[in-house]
């Protein structure tokens, strides 16, 4: 009897697990410590990237181009406000093309086209319509100083505060500008501006014209009706070359 009733209680306490102190529990093992104190200490970069987290890609440049797109667009909205193109010389002809071009052919463009002739005879090489224009600007500029040269004569011979000699200072006073303006001309030729020679010339023929207003005004013939008349055709040949080789694109 009692070895059964022994292994009744043997069984009771089997199946009884036995308390386990606490402070066994808490306690890491031994194994465990081994294995934490091999491990190496997080660098100050590791620590950095967990508190902040993931690096943030660069910020897109997509908006900075929608705003310069938008700027150029309200820019190029008011083209009232910008001043016209200048034209130029696109395209050289002649010599300097490597081909020869026929001055009269060129000269019928004009309203006087025996004068482009004439003015064209110094020119070295083919022609072309550049070297036209210049030639006629220079012969305009020659005839114009021609002009000058018989207007101080003509004041020295007039009485003193007449209206004769006022008519004479006047046209000495407008053959100043319209000089100015040829030797301009010329200057905006080398460029290539078509559009500043094209208002230089025509400031030119309009001061020449002054000159002979003021006798005609008068009923009377103006001493100096040749060299303006001459001077004024040239320009008008230069003009009408310039405004040529713009229509046909050069």
């Amino acid at each position: 009897m009692r070895a059964r009733g022994t292994s009744y209680l043997t069984e009771a306490l089997l199946r009884c697990p036995s308390p386990v102190p606490s402070d066994i529990r808490r306690r890491p093992s031994n194994r465990n410590k081994a294995a934490g104190s091999g491990q190496a200490k997080p660098t100050a970069e590791t620590v950095h990237r967990l508190q902040t987290g993931p690096p943030r890609p660069p910020p897109s440049m997509a908006p900075l181009a929608v705003v310069a797109a938008a700027l150029l667009l309200l820019l190029s909205g008011h083209p009232a406000q910008a001043r016209a193109p200048t034209q130029h010389f696109a395209v050289k002809v002649g010599a300097a093309a490597g081909g020869k071009v026929d001055a009269a052919s060129l000269c019928s463009n004009t309203d006087y086209p025996d004068l482009c002739v004439s003015a064209a005879r110094g020119i070295r090489g083919s022609a072309s319509e550049k070297a036209l224009i210049a030639a006629s600007i220079q012969a305009a500029i020659k005839k114009i100083q021609a002009a000058k040269a018989r207007a101080a004569s003509i004041v020295k011979a007039v009485s003193k505060g007449n209206r004769a000699e006022s008519e004479i200072q006047t046209c000495q006073e407008v053959y100043d500008s319209a000089l100015a303006d040829l030797q301009s001309s010329m200057k905006a030729l080398q460029r290539g501006s078509i559009t500043d020679l094209k208002e230089l010339l025509s400031s030119a023929m309009a001061d020449v014209d002054t000159c002979d207003e003021g006798y005609d005004e008068a009923g009377e013939k103006s001493p100096l009706a040749v060299p303006d008349g001459e001077t004024d055709k040239l320009a008008s040949n230069a003009l009408a070359l310039a405004q040529a080789s713009t229509k046909k694109g050069r």
